[in-house]
């Protein structure tokens, strides 16, 4: 009899145990749960309503476009050929009835298409081209009939030996050089002269001798030419 006092003590005993663990533990925390998911449950059904929403606004937004689509004229390259055909087609009807009536010829008349503005410009551009080519080809040739019409002016040359320190291969350095008479040599500076000369480094013409020389042989009356000072070249 004892032995079962105990046994059914030890489960009432255990069963009081386990409520109180129940109760302290696990049912506190199931009310949480159940907060959670209450609150999960609730975002839920208000993101359904958001997906419904935006479903129900691009339903509305395909129709809208489909709608516009359908009102939206097409205009074909197609159409306008035949048009063009067309016309084309009924004037050349006409003229075929006025020579038909009246016993006259009618000229053909070439239909050409229209001029894109592309061409246009490409057009433009070679015809500025070639008129300034002709503009420079007249100019040069008016330039060399000018030179042409020009009197060539014969230049007799002066004995340039007459100066101090000209000789023949002096004279001959300047006659190359275009310089052939005392007014052309007077004209020249000494920095010019030295070009045309080009002496060796032990050869120091007087440069500013011979301008003054050459300027005043150049006053003198001609066929009054004095005899050369000097032919000396080394200066």
């Amino acid at each position: 009899m004892t032995v079962w006092i105990a046994f059914a003590a030890g489960i009432f005993v255990g069963w009081v145990i386990e409520w109180i663990i129940d109760w302290l533990y696990w049912r506190r925390n199931l009310a949480g749960f159940y907060a959670t998911e209450t609150q999960l449950r609730n975002e839920l059904a208000a993101s359904q309503a958001r997906q419904a929403e935006l479903n129900a606004e691009n339903e509305a937004l395909r129709a809208q476009l489909a709608l516009v689509t359908e009102e939206t004229p097409s205009v074909t390259q197609t159409g306008d050929e035949d048009e063009v055909g067309d016309e084309v087609e009924v004037t050349a009807a006409e003229a075929t009835d006025t020579e038909a009536d009246g016993g006259e010829e009618v000229e053909e008349v070439a239909v050409e298409p229209a001029e894109t503005p592309e061409a246009a410009a490409a057009v433009a551009v070679e015809e500025a081209a070639a008129a300034t080519e002709e503009a420079a080809v007249n100019e040069s040739s008016t330039d060399a009939g000018d030179a042409a019409d020009a009197p060539a002016v014969d230049v007799q040359p002066d004995n340039l030996t007459q100066i101090s320190g000209i000789g023949p291969v002096y004279r001959r350095k300047l006659h190359e050089a275009g310089v052939k008479t005392f007014a052309q040599l007077a004209a020249l500076t000494p920095e010019e002269l030295t070009a045309i000369i080009q002496p060796a480094d032990y050869q120091k013409p007087a440069f500013e001798q011979w301008t003054a020389d050459a300027e005043r042989l150049a006053a003198q009356p001609a066929g009054d030419d004095a005899p050369a000072a000097s032919t000396d070249e080394e200066g």
